[in-house]
């Protein structure tokens, strides 16, 4: 159980580079594939395929967004400007508006969003870098896993409250088949004998009729599948990276409750028809949140 893990996680980490910090951050959601998002200033780009590699190595699958953004309770950080990049920015804008004739009432405030201009002086040793982010990131990383396998964890609790559901109300039709099957076939009875005078009866195709009705009203099978599925999903759940095949096998469940509803022809059975597949349908939402 301890290893089912949800596609949502956070995990962060503050680190230093050069007497300058810096936040690295990991936030995963729900994707059927690994889809990685990967935002870093310019001055460490050259890192990027690095830790694509890293990251896609131990998250798996889901929506991941990493960044590595300066850290701003650091004043050290707040007041470390190029200013040489600023200037040529604001000569660039001004030049672009005479150019075009068009007036440009504040050029610093768009200058001041550009991550190049922030902490770049003294970014200047690839490899010195390249150790404090890869110090930084297992940090990162495991807390990013903690928090998935503790929402996976609820995630799971809630599964268990549904299957236990379908479990309960799969017990209940058991114990009620017995009963329903007796009155599908005294309402047969009634039939057959208000039709077994009629003269242009034939007996032997109005009970192979009678035959068919009674073998469409019996959901054995679909009791035994069901089941069967549920044992499945309930071992599944104690695997790690279950999520794709805990959802098959949540469709599977779906067939056999729908086919017992279409053979229901019982108010009760089709109350608690529908009572399975709501629980169903909240164990998919889940499923779907899980790696």
């Amino acid at each position: 159980m301890k290893h089912v893990k949800s596609m949502t996680g956070f995990g962060s980490v503050r680190f230093t580079l050069q007497s300058v910090g810096y936040v690295l951050e990991l936030r995963g959601l729900n994707s059927k594939t690994l889809d990685l998002s990967v935002k870093i200033p310019s001055y460490i780009r050259f890192l990027e395929p690095e830790l694509r590699s890293y990251i896609s190595e131990f998250c798996e699958r889901g929506k991941i967004d990493c960044s590595i953004v300066s850290d701003p309770s650091n004043p050290e950080t707040l007041s470390v400007i190029n200013h040489s990049v600023a200037r040529h920015y604001i000569n660039e804008i001004q030049s672009l508006s005479q150019a075009l004739g068009l007036p440009v009432s504040d050029p610093l405030a768009f200058v001041l969003k550009q991550s190049e201009l922030w902490n770049t002086q003294s970014m200047r040793d690839e490899t010195g870098i390249r150790n404090e982010i890869f110090n930084a990131l297992p940090l990162a990383v495991k807390e990013f896993n903690s928090f998935r396998i503790q929402e996976g964890h609820k995630l799971e609790q809630d599964i268990v409250v549904q299957l236990e559901t379908i479990d309960t109300i799969l017990e209940t039709i058991r114990i009620n088949e017995p009963a329903r099957l007796e009155t599908v076939k005294n309402r047969l009875l009634h039939y057959f004998k208000l039709f077994e005078s009629a003269p242009a009866l034939d007996a032997l195709r109005f009970e192979q009729e009678l035959i068919v009705h009674i073998e469409k009203s019996d959901i054995n099978e679909e009791k035994v599948r069901l089941a069967a599925h549920l044992n499945f999903f309930k071992e599944t759940l104690t695997k790690p990276s279950s999520g794709r095949k805990l959802a098959f096998i949540a469709q599977e469940m779906g067939r056999e409750i729908n086919t017992m509803g279409s053979k229901a022809n019982d108010a009760l059975l089709q109350r608690q028809v529908v009572e399975m597949k709501d629980a169903l349908e909240k164990i998919k939402e889940q499923c779907a949140n899980l790696l």
